[in-house]
């Protein structure tokens, strides 16, 4: 488809390089991480993650089509939501209501066409497209029911990032960066911020230049996000009310990483979580107030999983720097080297 926190003495930046070199000293937070399962297939995508835990994606059943599901709370089993009536659908997020937004081929397996589902994984609802349109995406959703997503525009012969009324309204076109005609919104927050990419119509998603943004309030001007060191292109797919973004960015090796930006840095995921975990962080597609990040990457047994990565309890004494800023309190100052394919 297209597409903690650890006890010391001293507060210090953390510091990321290009995939493949060694990290300089630097702290780190930890998550435990749950392995999600599939819906009888052999892969699955996490998408999107709520306060509770639940996490919405897609998986493969054992007849072979994708199917959108919402998870119980903290990485509970996986509850098939079905589809608007074709083949595959696909769930890119959830809400505290567990309302769930994603995309979905119809009957005769026309679309894809963005929806929103009742709360608790409830009935998909056809959000429609952007005037002119025949397919639309719906990647994220808030507290109030509002879907972020993109449309194509036929005018523009391209994709343009949209966010919706409260609970599946009209949906309105949110533009693209500065010398860029197309744009994806993947996640909106409570005021209304979306995140997501925008890229040049002339090379597909995924193959740069393509560049994360985070809006302003309300669906406002469009914030370039930048790349991880030595990438190439990068794209949020998520935002949590501290505007804090995740999502993928490339590598020289043309490899991915998952991406945490926070307190005006992107920060290298993989760096984040406990050495050894033999998991390898590829997207990171969901992230919730309370923390908790979802997305996918290479599980031991070399299959593509879901993963929950859960911070680990602040310790007594964490100093924070203010919304949206990331407190590390220097641990270990251990460089640590990961291979990359």
């Amino acid at each position: 488809m297209r597409r903690t926190i650890m006890t010391g003495l001293a507060l210090m930046a953390l510091i990321v390089s290009a995939a493949g070199v060694a990290r300089p000293a630097r702290a780190e937070i930890l998550y435990t991480l749950t392995d999600l399962g599939t819906l009888g297939g052999t892969s699955s995508y996490g998408a999107g993650v709520n306060n509770y835990g639940q996490v919405a994606g897609y998986a493969y059943t054992a007849g072979g089509g994708a199917h959108a599901f919402l998870s119980g709370p903290n990485g509970g089993p996986l509850q098939d939501l079905g589809t608007l009536g074709g083949t595959n659908s696909y769930g890119y997020a959830v809400n505290a209501s567990g309302q769930v937004a994603g995309a979905s081929y119809t009957a005769g397996n026309f679309g894809p066409l963005a929806f929103l589902s009742g709360p608790g994984g409830g009935v998909l609802q056809d959000l429609g497209t952007l005037p002119g349109g025949d397919s639309s995406f719906g990647y994220g959703v808030n507290a109030s029911g509002q879907v972020a997503g993109d449309s194509f525009v036929p005018a523009d012969r391209a994709y343009h990032a949209f966010l919706s009324g409260p609970n599946g309204g009209p949906l309105q076109d949110l533009g693209t960066l500065p010398g860029f005609d197309s744009s994806l919104g993947y996640a909106v927050n409570g005021s209304g911020q979306v995140a997501g990419t925008s890229y040049n119509s002339l090379n597909p998603p995924l193959a740069g230049p393509e560049h994360a943004f985070l809006s302003g309030p309300g669906g406002g001007p469009l914030q370039d996000l930048g790349t991880l060191p030595g990438g190439d292109y990068s794209i949020g797919y998520a935002v949590n009310d501290a505007g804090q973004v995740v999502g993928l960015s490339g590598t020289p090796t043309g490899a991915t990483l998952a991406f945490l930006y926070s307190g005006g840095q992107m920060l290298d995921l993989n760096d984040l979580i406990a050495p050894g975990s033999r998991f390898t962080l590829e997207s990171a597609q969901g992230i919730s107030d309370t923390g908790y990040i979802a997305g996918y990457g290479i599980a031991p047994n070399g299959q593509t999983h879901a993963f929950l990565l859960t911070p680990v309890p602040e310790p007594a004494g964490l100093v924070l720097l203010g919304t949206g800023t990331v407190a590390l309190l220097a641990y270990t100052a251990r460089r640590r080297a990961r291979p990359r394919a």
